[in-house]
This record gives structure tokens, sequence and C-alpha cells, in this order.
């Protein structure tokens, strides 16, 4: 509930401010007084949990300590896209030495380019047909933040593909989803196209599917089968693991010959 507490201190001050009972001056007083003692609790408590947690996993700890979930999802998404659009620029890829690069967005990135683009062109727009100066800025400013996302999403693409390494299979879909399946042995298995996955991420008979616009193409067998943290889906135990891959015959033929290289204990 505390993690409500700014925003509904802010709220409370409105209809003080509306009736007269406090004034414009005393209110932002009131509220640079109120918000720099709530903020210092909040870095405190963000800076303890933050601590408590790995490196990697620091930044996440620290907003689900100060703010309510879905604004700690929505918050680690822009810090993910803002990430990928300065990889992308540096053309730097989230994958380790040794790590199999499997691309995937081969079908998805022309898709993202595109809406870039309409983003540019609503800019135009706006700027032709809006006669109010202060709404064209306004309406400019969110465009330009939107153009700026959406570049950042289109370099994830890139920036972020699946991997594999050491046993582990880290399959990625932009900056909203990451599954990690560890085994012993990932094996590949021969596979057809299949687009009629409902979402993302499914698990039907101990068989993960990961897919991208909807469409698998490629799979490997888990050997024993293991158990995979899907987060609000909860943890499952799975056998076979299929996803998409831009070259699944290149990514079969790889594996198969690399397997001594990125099986644990082999």
């Amino acid at each position: 509930m505390w993690r409500w507490l700014p925003w509904l201190l802010i709220v409370a001050e409105v209809p003080l401010v509306l009736t007269g009972a406090l004034g414009l001056r005393d209110a932002g007083v009131l509220l640079g007084v109120i918000e720099a003692a709530v903020g210092a609790l909040i870095a405190g408590r963000a800076a303890l949990a933050a601590r408590r947690h790995p490196r990697g996993e620091r930044l996440r700890a620290a907003l689900d300590a100060v703010v309510p979930p879905i604004v700690a999802r929505l918050m680690r998404h822009e810090l993910r896209v803002f990430a990928a659009l300065g990889r992308g620029i540096a053309r730097r890829r989230e994958a380790g030495p040794g790590e199999l690069v499997v691309t995937y967005a081969g079908n998805l990135l022309p898709f993202l380019v595109g809406m870039c683009a309409v983003s540019l062109v609503e800019l135009w727009v706006v700027h032709v047909l809006v006669p109010w100066p202060w709404l064209e800025w306004t309406l400019a400013i969110l465009g330009v933040y939107g153009t700026i996302w959406l570049a950042g999403l289109a370099c994830s693409a890139y920036t972020r593909p699946h991997t594999l390494t050491e046993g582990r299979l880290r399959l990625r879909y932009l900056v909203f989803t990451q599954v990690d399946v560890v085994a012993e042995r990932l094996e590949p298995v021969a596979t057809t196209i299949r687009g009629s996955h409902k979402d993302t991420v499914e698990v039907e008979d101990g068989t993960l599917s990961f897919s991208t616009l909807g469409t698998t193409n490629a799979a490997v067998r888990v050997e024993p089968p293991a158990e995979v943290d899907l987060g609000r889906a909860g943890r499952h135990v799975v056998h076979t693991v299929r996803f998409y891959a831009d070259d699944p015959k290149r990514l079969t033929r790889t594996l198969t010959q690399t397997q001594p290289d990125l099986n644990t204990g082999t």
C-alpha cells in the first residue's frame, strides 16, 4: 500500500487547492517537503533491496521494492528499450563469449521498421494540420518519444537474440519476455512450422512453445526433462522446447556439430 503513497499524497492535495483551503504556494512547498521525505525513504528502501540481490537482479529488486508491480514491470520494459537502442547503435548483442546466437526477428524487424516510418510521417502530419502551437508541440514531443521508443524496440530484435550454450537455451522476445531452459543435454529435433500459437509462451503436455508472431519452426529435446521458471505462469517440467529461428536448418546442423561443446559434462 505504501508504494502508492506519493501518488495518494498528490491526489489528496488537489481538493485542498480547489476549495481554497490551501494556496498554490503553500501546496507547492508542502508537496516539495513531502516528496523529498518520501523520496528519501524510497531511495533507502530501493538501495537496501538492491544490495540483497546479485548484480544482474538489483534493478528489478529495487523497482519491485518501491513501486507497484505493474508500474515496476512497465519501467523495466522502458529501461530495456533504451538500453537496446544504445546497444543497437553500438551493434552489441546480449550474448556472452562462446554463446551460439540464434536470431528470430527476420519477419518481425520489417514490421517494426515500418512502424518507425509511420511515426515519422505522423510527425509531419501533425506539423501540417494542427493549428494550435501548444497542441502541436505536445503532440510533437509525444511523437518523437514514441518514434525513439519504437526504434529501441526494433533494435532489441537485433540485440536480444536467442542464445545457446553450456546446456542452457535462453529464449527472448524483444524486451518483453525471457525464458531460460537449463538441462544436462539439449538435442536437436526435426520440426515443422506451426503457426497456430495463441500466446508467446505456452506449455502443453511437457512441451514449451516460445513463438514469434505465433509461429515456431525449431525444437530441442531436453534430456533429462527439466523444470522451467515462467514467472507469473509458474514453474513447469518440460521435455521439449519449440521456438522460432530465422534459419532452423542451420541451427540444427550447428547444434549437432557442436553438441560436445554446448552440453555440460561432455
